[in-house]
C-alpha cells in the first residue's frame, strides 16, 4: 500500500534533524506500523483539549513538516506536551509527580490516544521531534525529560496492542 502523502511527509520531518537515539527510531517504526495496519486512516478531528498551540499552528498551515515552530522556553513545551499528553490517556493511568503517568498494565479507554492518521497519536509524536530540535546542547536534564517522554509513547503504543491484538501480531 502506498502511503498517502501526509504521512510520507509527516515520516520525513519526524527522521530529520538531530540524531533521536535507538528509541526514537523504535518509536517511529511503531508508529509506522500502526498507520499501515489501519491504512492510514483515523478521526476526523483529534483530541485538541489543552494541546500545545504549535500544534495548531502546524495543522493550520497543513502540516507541512518543513515547518518547525519556535520554542523558546524548552521546559516550558515539554511540561505542555505531559499536560496534553495526560489528558489524551485514560483515566485508569494514575499520575506519578511532575504530571508523569504510571506505567501499569489496564485495558479499556485507550480511545483518545490510539487514533491513526492525521489527527491521531502523529500530533504527539511530530511535537517530540520539535521538542528534541529545541533541546540546548549537553543539556542533560532536557535530554533526559524528552527521552521519558519518547519512552512513554513507546510504552502506551505496546500497550494498546497488546490489549487491541495478540502481542505477536503486528497492528
Amino acid at each position: 500500500m502506498k502511503a498517502p502523502t501526509w504521512a510520507s511527509d509527516a515520516k520525513k520531518a519526524l527522521v530529520a534533524g538531530p540524531e533521536g537515539g535507538e528509541f526514537w527510531t523504535k518509536l517511529l517504526d511503531l508508529w509506522w506500523a500502526k498507520e499501515v495496519t489501519r491504512k492510514f486512516k483515523g478521526p476526523a478531528r483529534g483530541h485538541t483539549d489543552g494541546r500545545p498551540i504549535q500544534v495548531g499552528n502546524w495543522i493550520q498551515y497543513a502540516r507541512r513538516g518543513v515547518v518547525k515552530p519556535a520554542i523558546a522556553d524548552v521546559k516550558r513545551f515539554g511540561q505542555e506536551w505531559w499536560d496534553w499528553w495526560l489528558l489524551m490517556n485514560p483515566n485508569w493511568r494514575q499520575s506519578l509527580p511532575l504530571g508523569r503517568l504510571e506505567q501499569a498494565r489496564g485495558g479499556e479507554g485507550w480511545d483518545a490516544v490510539d487514533h491513526s492518521g492525521p489527527n491521531g497519536i502523529l500530533n504527539a509524536i511530530i511535537c517530540l521531534r520539535w521538542w528534541k530540535d529545541a533541546l540546548e546542547q549537553g543539556n542533560a536534564e532536557q535530554e533526559k525529560e524528552w527521552k521519558l517522554a519518547v519512552n512513554e509513547v513507546i510504552w502506551v503504543i505496546e500497550a494498546i496492542k497488546s490489549v487491541i491484538y495478540n502481542e505477536g501480531d503486528s497492528f
